[in-house]
This record gives C-alpha cells, structure tokens and sequence, in this order.
C-alpha cells in the first residue's frame, strides 16, 4: 500500500486488542442458577404449572427480538411431571407478518 509503516504499527496495536477483547471475554462465565435464584420462585412457595397459559407481552428488553416486532404473545406449556416446559411466542413484525419461534427446556429442580 501506500503507507507500509503504518500498516507495520497498526499489526502489534491490533493484535494486543484482540488478545485483551480475548482475555475479557473467556474471563466472564455467567452465575449459577442456584445462586441467584429467588427465594419468591423456590418450589415451596411457587408451583410451575400456574405460570402455564397465554401471556401478552406489553413490553420487553430481549435483545434477540427486534423493535419492529410488537404485540407479542406467549403460548406456554408445562409439563411438571416429565420435567419440561415450552412455549411458542409470537410476534406482529413490520406491522403485518406473524412470525413464531418455539422453545423447549428443562426445568429446574
């Protein structure tokens, strides 16, 4: 290129960001889900299967879902005894298309 020594000097000063970024990612690992659980949510004080149902999102901060989607809804099933829930949300996009994303997991104990 034109300007070699500033690509020379540019090489060391992208390679010591990448390896920061690196180091500070692989340094984060997310909390246990018994040590931040609520005592409001323990299993003496709240069953499961009451959170089974439709739920009407009116507002939400999931980064996944984009702000050109709205009026969501959440279709849930619970199954307690065989250890899993599901639900399906969907969403109103660009005021006109419904588009629905299925989700399946474990519940805790």
């Amino acid at each position: 290129g034109k300007h070699p020594q500033r690509q020379k000097m540019a090489m060391p000063k992208i390679l010591i960001t990448s390896i920061l970024l690196s180091v500070h990612v692989n340094a984060f690992t997310c909390p246990d889900y018994e040590d931040i659980r609520q005592p409001s949510v323990d299993a003496s004080v709240f069953d499961i299967a009451d959170f089974a149902g439709t739920w009407y999102m009116i507002a939400t901060n999931e980064p996944t879902l984009p702000s050109f989607c709205t009026c969501g809804v959440n279709t849930v099933d619970v199954h307690v005894s065989e250890g899993w829930y599901s639900y399906i949300n969907t969403d109103t996009c660009l005021d006109s298309a419904n588009i629905s994303v299925p989700i399946k997991g474990d519940l805790s104990t």
